[in-house]
């Protein structure tokens, strides 16, 4: 018992030996801070916690002295230590938040200094650290306001000004930064970044001026400052004073050519100078240091845009789309590229993408509905039209062309009424009434077109299309005489329009100027070698001029430019046939047949052709597939197919095909008149007779059916009734009725 007692006592003494040892190194350590000596500050707070791990003050003296040495995270450990024994200490909490600052720890700084100000309210220096903190967390409205609880305490401090104007900058709030700016300028005159940042505020504002003489006032303190060379620029920029700006962002370059920054600048002035090629020689530049960088090859696409080297832009916007998939302006421009590019589905495709970024821009909804209707999707561009016109009701462009969709959708009252809108808009515009004049010609509403290109005429007296359009108008009516004048004044005002001509050819042929009409048609056609209207017309204008291989010419010409022109080969083929060029008008019908072989009209010339060649099968083969593919039955298929029949000797399905016709039209005299050749065939006379009786009746100088009621009458011994049906055909002009008459009737 008694040598426990022993141990205890010398374990005792050990202890008080060690407190007192710790104390001592405990007063060292501070006298040591106080001397600034920090290092031998740490020493002694080590040492003491080497003997008394228990003291809070030596984490605290430690955490200070580590602080001054910049050992930021053993500063913080040891104040967290201090805190975890003494959780009241606000000072600690002060100074760990000051620590976790200067490490960029700002959630933690701001923890910090929020339990500093529930323990001491009057603790007036944490405002600094706490709006700091709000300020780089862009809290930017507290921050601001423990900013001015911060300069109560500090009023001279320049750097709380000069911060609490970056939080009003970045509020949009220019004049409140200005003017704390200019509190920290008088106060630090010296610091070369509150006059820049005081010019930036000025350039916000845009008071440029003195933003200019505020860079000015930088280059001559110190003449490689970059940023004002570049603000100075962008003032100037601002002001479309461009030939100022390219000095200066020149000189920003010279200085500084690595910045992504400068280059963009210096490409952008250099594309409004038109200088294209330089811009693109810088934005390569821009490229080549940073290709991440957001607008780099934007602003290379939006040169070469304006080159119209369409596909490279497409090229540089679609990489602008790697780097950012929603720059609304990339897939803008990138659209209207392909728009000018003339594909479509591809213009479509870039303005879908970005009206689902972007619903209330009218022109992409505008533009996107002319690409449809080059694509022909009227329906799906009138939906783009109306959204269009619905974001910009103002436009008159926009309801011009809703209206020429409407009347490519055949909406003729719609579309009079967008013209109608474009007009209320703008009514100096000469394009709205000339499609509403063209609109009104086609309703055929001639009287009220001409009032509209009349209008367009005093709008612009020189239009040749209203002069045209009035002119076809007129001849439409009948009014060739003014018509005639209107078309003469639009040809003295362009005599290289081939509308004017064509139209002119028109009238022309109208008052039987047939010879006028060719040669019209020959000038429009030299003027454009595919004028289809002016080969169609010229080809009706030969046939009436008995023209008929100059007529095939131009068909010929016609299936060259439109090589699917289906009825110019049938065109060309009848008249062939007709001129006795069969094998010519065969190939015709063949190419036709290429085309389309399962149209009618092509296996009804087909057939006639084959009659002229004597391929009797081929022509009742060609017959019946056109009756199988005519949608409505027709009289004049269903008789040459009867006559087809008839070639074959097989009369009894020549009759029946005969019944068809007359059938649909019982007044088909010739029609009836074969088919009592038929009967007469299978010697059925008295039926032959009641045909060629009502042959007769329909049309009385029908001379085939005299003829052939006169050979029928000597067969039934009717001598006088066939000597006189004889000589009625003699009388028409029939040449075989003259021997039959002179062998029976004389």
């Amino acid at each position: 018992m008694k040598k426990i007692f022993l141990l205890l006592v010398a374990y005792l003494l050990v202890q008080f030996c060690q407190a007192q040892s710790a104390v001592e190194l405990l007063s060292n350590a501070i006298t040591n801070y106080n001397l600034k000596d920090f290092e031998s500050t740490l020493d002694d707070c080590n040492d003491v916690i080497k003997l008394n791990d228990t003291l809070a003050l030596a984490y605290y003296l430690r955490g200070i002295a580590k602080m001054e040495l910049k050992d930021d995270s053993g500063s913080i450990k040891d104040f967290s230590t201090y805190l975890a024994m003494r959780p009241n200490s606000a000072n600690v909490y002060y100074f760990r938040a000051y620590v976790e600052e200067r490490i960029g720890n700002y959630k933690d700084e701001l923890t910090d200094c929020i339990k500093a100000l529930l323990l001491n309210k009057k603790l007036k220096e944490i405002y600094v650290l706490k709006a700091t903190a709000e300020h780089y967390l862009m809290d930017y409205e507290n921050s601001n306001r423990d900013f001015t609880k911060a300069l109560k305490k500090y009023p001279k401090g320049w750097d709380l000004y000069y911060l609490r104007a970056f939080n009003y900058f970045y509020l949009g709030n220019y004049k409140a930064a200005l003017k704390d700016f200019t509190k920290a300028y008088r106060i630090n005159p010296n610091n070369i970044e509150i006059i820049y940042n005081k010019a930036l505020a000025h350039y916000h504002l845009k008071q440029y001026d003195i933003a200019i003489a505020l860079c000015d006032q930088l280059i001559k303190r110190d003449s490689a400052y970059v940023s004002a060379y570049t603000l100075k620029g962008s003032c100037r920029y601002d002001l479309s004073d461009y030939k100022k700006a390219l000095p200066d962002y020149t000189r920003a370059y010279e200085l500084n050519p690595d910045s992504d920054e400068t280059l963009y600048n210096l490409g952008n002035v250099r594309k409004e100078l038109g200088d294209y090629h330089g811009a693109i020689a810088v934005d390569n530049l821009l490229i080549k240091i940073n290709s991440r960088h957001p607008l780099a090859f934007e602003n290379r696409a939006n040169a070469y845009y304006e080159l119209k080297q369409y596909h490279q832009a497409i090229t540089d916007y679609d990489s602008a789309l790697v780097v950012n998939p929603k720059n609304e302006n990339a897939l803008y421009f990138a659209a209207y590229s392909k728009f000018e590019l003339q594909d479509y589905k591809g213009t479509i495709n870039y303005f879908d993408r970005f009206i689902t970024l972007n619903n209330k821009k009218a022109d992409a909804y505008y533009t996107r509905a002319r690409a449809k209707v080059f694509l022909e999707d009227y329906q799906s561009a009138s939906l783009d039209f109306e959204k269009a016109v619905a974001l910009d009701p103002h436009n008159d462009e926009y309801w011009r062309n809703f209206g020429i969709n409407y009347r490519d959708l055949k909406d003729y009252k719609n579309a009079l009424a967008a013209y109608i809108n474009a007009i209320k808009i703008n009514p100096l515009s000469a394009s709205a009434y000339e499609d509403k004049g063209e609109l009104e010609n086609e309703m055929k509403l001639n009287e009220e077109a001409i009032q509209d290109f009349t209008k367009v005429i005093s709008l612009n007296p020189n239009s040749k299309v209203a002069f045209t359009m009035r002119g076809l108008c007129k001849g439409e009516m009948g009014d060739y005489k003014n018509s005639l004048i209107d078309l003469n004044i639009a040809i003295v005002i362009d005599t290289t329009f081939d509308e004017a001509y064509m139209n002119r050819a028109v009238c022309k042929a109208f008052m039987n100027d047939l010879k006028g009409a060719v040669e019209d048609n020959n000038k429009a056609i030299a003027i454009n070698p595919k004028a289809i209207s002016a080969y169609h017309n010229r080809a009706l204008d030969r046939l009436e001029l008995q023209d008929t291989l100059g007529a095939i010419s131009d068909y010929e010409m016609l299936v060259k430019i439109n090589p699917k022109d289906i009825d110019s080969y049938l065109k060309s083929a009848s008249l062939k046939r007709k001129k006795g060029m069969y094998q010519s008008a065969k190939n015709d019908c063949i190419a036709a047949w290429n085309i389309d072989s399962t149209n009618a009209d092509v296996y009804f010339e087909w057939a006639r052709v084959d009659t002229k060649l004597d391929d009797h099968k081929a022509a009742l083969y060609h017959g019946l597939l056109s009756l199988s593919f005519e949608k409505e039955k027709d009289e004049v298929t269903y008789n040459n197919v009867g006559y087809y029949y008839y070639l074959l000797l097989d009369y009894d399905n020549a009759i029946l095909n005969y019944d068809k016709a007359i059938a649909i039209n019982p007044q088909y005299a010739n029609c009836i008149c074969e088919r009592g050749i038929c009967k007469s065939k299978l010697n059925r006379y008295k039926e032959a007779l009641v045909d060629y009786d009502l042959a007769i009746a329909i049309n009385p100088k029908h001379i085939d059916a005299f003829y052939q009621r006169g050979l029928i009458k000597l067969k039934l011994s009717d001598k006088a009734g066939a000597c006189n049906d004889l000589s009625n055909a003699i009388t028409l002009g029939n040449k075989e009725a003259q021997s039959a008459y002179n062998e029976n009737c004389k």
